[in-house]
């Protein structure tokens, strides 16, 4: 019959826990790795939809809107650029939705806020609140967008 010395029956327990240890590290590697690739991915893809944006588009449309002679005009470009930047982040939709939720309630609240609030004649100190305030709100929406790039909305 078979006899086991407390030294083999410790090898064993020893030899076990090594197998445990080096399973649970192949399954922790490859989650990891998962994450990083889906990070890759993801950092591309917001890339992809947002960079012309942030860095070409929403500047230039900000650049359209006129003050002159107390009108205030030209927000149609902005609006165009907002509405397709909307429509851009579907993708968001369905697989991150606080951030397409987060960025799209931004979007609408100053596309509303270009279309109800300055319609027409405006004071000089009307328009220098104007600007102020929509420069805050672009700066919000760029914002939600790094934050969602950089992983802190999660």
């Amino acid at each position: 019959m078979l006899q086991l010395t407390i030294l083999d029956i410790f090898t064993l327990i020893i030899s076990l826990f090594a197998i445990c240890i080096s399973v649970w590290s192949a399954i922790d590697r490859r989650r990891y790795s998962l994450k990083i690739s889906r990070s890759s991915l993801e950092a591309t893809l917001h890339k992809d939809i947002y960079f012309k944006y942030l860095s070409e588009i929403i500047p230039h449309a900000r650049e359209n809107i006129t003050y002159n002679k107390n009108i205030l005009g030209g927000f149609d470009c902005l609006i165009n650029a907002l509405n397709d930047m909307r429509r851009a982040s579907l993708f968001y939709k369905y697989g991150d939705k606080l951030f397409y939720d987060n960025l799209c309630n931004k979007l609408q609240y100053i596309e509303d806020y270009l279309t109800v609030e300055y319609e027409g004649e405006i004071t000089h100190d009307r328009f220098s609140s104007f600007n102020s305030r929509l420069t805050d709100d672009l700066e919000d929406v760029y914002k939600i967008i790094m934050e969602k790039y950089l992983g802190g909305l999660d």
